[in-house]
């Protein structure tokens, strides 16, 4: 082989290997990416759930029935009294 044979083929192969530690560059980026974002989504997941608990908490009977008191849904401390027509 002559000399610029030789020259081609190691420009050939240094440019594939130009390429190809590109592409793991992007790979190793696209990996750091996907564990932040799934950090995330974990945080994301804890915060719903804490929501949810909450909300079943501030939802039991007891706390509604003491927030439509507050707002003057509830006039009668007796459950049963608006629903059966008992007179206050």
């Amino acid at each position: 082989m002559r000399l610029s044979q030789y020259i081609t083929v190691l420009v050939v192969i240094a440019i594939l290997g130009i390429w190809v530690v590109g592409l793991h560059v992007e790979r190793v980026r696209a990996g750091h990416r996907i564990h932040y974002l799934d950090g995330q989504r974990r945080e994301l997941l804890r915060e719903h759930k804490a929501l949810e608990l909450q909300f079943e908490a501030e939802a039991t009977p007891e706390k509604l029935r003491e927030r439509a008191q507050r707002m003057g849904l509830i006039v009668s401390e007796d459950p049963l009294g608006p629903v059966v027509g008992r007179q206050q």
